[in-house]
């Protein structure tokens, strides 16, 4: 898990083709070639659930969960959750103002590899109710709604790119907030710190050392003991072999 912008996707794919695994989508909003699940997914593979919406893991972690409660509450004391899975918690971090930094330029280059034009598209159909329902809070369609449809002008484009920048960031504290909130109450998270990868991304250097040093190594260590452990205790539970 991890805020957006922080690699946890990349992350997943990583893991899940090292262990033979399987990537399980946890976003409210479909990941493209990402699997959102299936009822035998435990039987075939090691499932790898990565995504940002710490809401859908926590209600799928947790032993007993009240979807009436909110356990993020800012004026809630964290309340210790018994998980319902025994699993390797990795936990993707990036220091706040590099995380900020990243993101607006992530929006620049979305915008410079035609995010715009697709939302043109997305717009110009005659009604809302041509518009496919699924994207309606999709990056930049909010934000951009205004200068589509009432002022398309560039102090209407201006707006608009900065709401997304300023959402994207609100989004990552949110998601940031959660994930400390989990390991408060008590989640066993392994964090690992992708601050450096990202510097690296910015600054045009040679980002992939410093994820293979500081986020893919130690991640696939980690999955490889709990793997070993797990396998371990499931040795130790089966019944003795019977001799005829």
């Amino acid at each position: 898990m991890g805020a957006t912008g922080t690699g946890k996707s990349k992350l997943s794919i990583d893991v899940a083709e090292r262990f033979m695994a399987e990537v399980v989508n946890a976003d409210k909003i479909q990941i493209s070639g990402v699997s959102s699940g299936g009822g035998d997914l435990l039987a075939r593979r090691i499932p790898v659930v990565a995504g940002g919406s710490n809401s859908h893991i926590h209600a799928m972690m947790v032993d007993q969960y009240d979807p009436k409660e909110d356990p993020f509450g800012r004026d809630r004391l964290p309340r210790h959750g018994r998980l319902r899975y025994q699993s390797c918690l990795i936990w993707v971090d990036v220091e706040s103002k590099v995380l900020a930094e990243h993101l607006d330029q992530r929006v620049d280059d979305m915008l410079g590899a035609g995010m715009l034009e697709e939302l043109e598209s997305y717009f110009s159909d005659e009604t809302s109710a041509e518009r496919h329902p699924g994207l309606g809070k999709a990056i930049g369609v909010p934000e951009f709604r205004e200068y589509f449809l009432r002022k398309p002008n560039a102090a209407g484009y201006a707006e608009a790119v900065a709401a997304i920048k300023y959402n994207t960031r609100r989004l990552a504290e949110e998601q940031v907030h959660k994930i400390r909130r989990l390991k408060e109450m008590g989640w066993p998270l392994i964090r690992v710190d992708a601050t450096a990868t990202v510097e690296a991304r910015l600054s045009a250097g040679v980002p992939e050392t410093k994820w293979a040093r500081d986020v893919l190594g130690p991640s696939l260590r980690a999955v490889e003991r709990f793997v070993v452990q797990q396998s371990s205790m499931r040795r130790h539970l089966l019944p003795p072999a019977r001799h005829f």
